[in-house]
């Protein structure tokens, strides 16, 4: 056996004698008993009789006592529709996703046991009803069909009104309206969208309903509309008055505890009649004049299937919704997608930045894909366009993710306005010239936003990143006339990166790489938001064995400015240089 088998048996063995000597009237669950509850090992039953159950089932599965026992209960229609019961009599108790005492197995089991118990005796008192509406999700999903739609919806504000819906086999998209439909579905399968929508309904209720309430027809949806929606009975009824052959109603309230609720539905237009092999007219429609069926008659005709919902900008509630809300209407212009740009717009995608445009004129090659957001199913394609492609569909609620597969000196050269209207500048390059350019362009108020660079030492054993506006700050300052950088963190015998036919190249990987492109990254953040204004320049320095297994040593010149790495591993702000001579004039 194992070392976790000899764990679980000798966990079962303490606590059957726990039970054998508490006198609990507890019998081990056999062979068949247990094959009723799939991915169980072992279990008890426990009498309890009341007037609502008659019985406790504890179960506990290979992995105990790492894992939580759990508790099932047997009992009348009334107790299994109790507050944190779930399918099958479960018992969803407070501590099931906590940690335990895995050293302690009898004591766990107590607990659980204890925990059962005060639930039973809370619901049987009707003392649990509003966890009803605490955890209206989990309640709302039991109730619906094995193969119940669902909906997604991707929406700016929660207001009762109309918007739009696509219907697909797998789920539904309610969106804004048909653009937001289209452009969401666009960047997720990065093709051309011509899909039909619908209209839907968004409904903001007051209150939500308890499960003896939820609708099983459209005339019970509006119902709930009514009696829980100040503004949502229009919403709903002008809706039904178009007669929809289909259409998504998705309902959004907050439980108790002030956390969000979705719920939703899907109702559709009852078949005509039928006179033998004649169709007739729709059976709500008798006494009505064509598109005057009051909404009140079409409701007690349509029919309604609930449905799960999922909210696809759940993503904010993971990375906090006051960045990722300064951030939806930016838009930064990267050049440079090699290992390091495309790391910082995948990055600022994940952020919640609204728009992107991408510039860079090279294909990837099998050489890049080990450090390089994009893999082997991009090689010897543009890297701006798959990049481009990549984030969309990773990302389809991004606002805009545009290309471009050449040179940013041809695009302005042709477009002078190339970033007028962007929000900040990104160059990712390590190309003197095109970065020298860039510089010049800035100096001379040309690029009315701020511009970042980014660029790394050889192996990556420094990284920097230097925000520069107009007059505030000079990137040409920190270079010789050939784009040497004037005092570097790191010195080298021998140049690490000799130059070939295409330019120098760095060695380095993946890890070194994403200290650089998180701290590009993050400065980027804090221009867009304004929480930094230029002139910055952060250095991110290599812990002090990449430095020296590599080859190099700190720079004493740094070291005198700027202070002794010691053993490096850490993020540093510098003032920036000033160059007598620059075409900055600084001096």
């Amino acid at each position: 056996m194992t070392f976790l088998d000899d764990q679980y048996h000798h966990a079962i063995a303490s606590v059957a004698t726990w039970l054998a000597d508490e006198n609990t009237g507890a019998r081990e669950l056999s062979e068949h008993e247990l094959s009723v509850f799939e991915g169980y090992a072992a279990g008890w039953m426990f009498p309890f009789t009341t007037e609502h159950t008659s019985h406790l089932q504890l179960l506990v599965d290979r992995e105990f006592p790492y894992s939580m026992p759990r508790v099932f209960i047997g009992g009348t229609d009334e107790a299994l529709s109790w507050p944190h019961v779930e399918s099958g009599g479960r018992l969803c108790l407070a501590g099931d996703g906590a940690a335990i005492a895995t050293d302690n197995p009898v004591a766990v089991i107590r607990h659980v046991l204890n925990e059962a118990h005060s639930l039973i005796e809370d619901n049987a008192a009707g003392l649990n009803t509003e966890d009803y509406l605490d955890d209206f999700k989990a309640y709302w999903r039991r109730s619906l069909e094995p193969n119940a739609p669902q909906l997604r919806f991707h929406l700016t504000h929660k207001d009762s009104r109309l918007v739009s819906a696509w219907h697909g086999k797998a789920y539904c998209l309610v969106a804004e309206n048909s653009h937001a439909v289209h452009s969401w579905m666009e960047n997720l399968t990065s093709k051309t969208d011509t899909r039909t929508t619908y209209k839907a309904a968004v409904i903001s209720l007051d209150s939500l309903p308890l499960p003896s309430h939820y609708p099983c027809s459209c005339r019970d949806l509006r119902n709930l509309v009514r009696d829980h929606s100040r503004d949502g009975l229009n919403v709903l009824d002008q809706l039904l008055s178009d007669e929809p052959s289909v259409a998504a109603v998705l309902l959004l309230g907050k439980a108790s505890i002030g956390a969000d609720v979705h719920f939703g539905a899907i109702i559709r237009k009852p078949a005509r009649e039928q006179h033998g092999h004649r169709q007739g007219a729709f059976p709500y429609a008798k006494g009505f004049r064509s598109g005057k069926v009051p909404a009140t008659v079409l409701a007690q005709h349509y029919k309604l299937e609930r449905s799960s919902t999922v909210n696809v900008d759940a993503w904010k509630s993971r990375i906090g919704t006051s960045t990722s809300t300064s951030l939806e209407h930016k838009k930064v212009t990267i050049i440079g997608c090699g290992s390091l740009g495309s790391s910082v717009a995948q990055l600022l995608a994940k952020s919640g930045l609204g728009r992107l445009h991408l510039i860079d004129s090279e294909n990837l090659g099998w050489e890049n894909i080990a450090r390089h957001e994009l893999g082997a199913g991009s090689v010897n394609r543009n890297k701006a366009f798959s990049l481009a492609q990549q984030i969309k569909a990773h990302m389809p609620q991004i606002r805009e993710c545009s290309q471009a597969g050449r040179r940013w000196l041809e695009d302005y050269t042709l477009d002078n306005d190339l970033f007028s209207d962007s929000d900040l500048v990104i160059s990712t390059t390590g190309d003197w010239n095109s970065d020298s350019a860039l510089s010049d362009l800035c100096q001379a108020g040309k690029v009315a936003c701020p511009v970042l660079f980014g660029w790394m030492e050889a192996y990556a054993c420094a990284s920097h990143a230097m925000a520069v506006h107009e007059h505030r700050g000079c990137f040409r300052c920190g270079f010789d006339d050939v784009g040497k950088q004037v005092i570097p963190a790191t010195l080298w015998s021998s140049d690490p990166t000799p130059d070939g036919c295409g330019g120098g190249t760095s060695v380095y990987g993946a890890i070194e790489l994403s200290q650089a492109a998180a701290m590009v990254a993050q400065l980027a953040i804090e221009v867009l938001v304004a929480e930094s204004c230029p002139p910055v320049w952060r250095t991110w320095l290599a812990p002090k064995q990449q430095v020296y297994s590599n080859g190099g040593l700190w720079n004493p010149e740094w070291t005198k400015r700027f202070g002794h790495p010691e053993s490096g591993a850490y993020l540093t702000a510098n003032f920036l240089p000033r160059k007598t001579g620059c075409t900055c004039s600084a001096d």
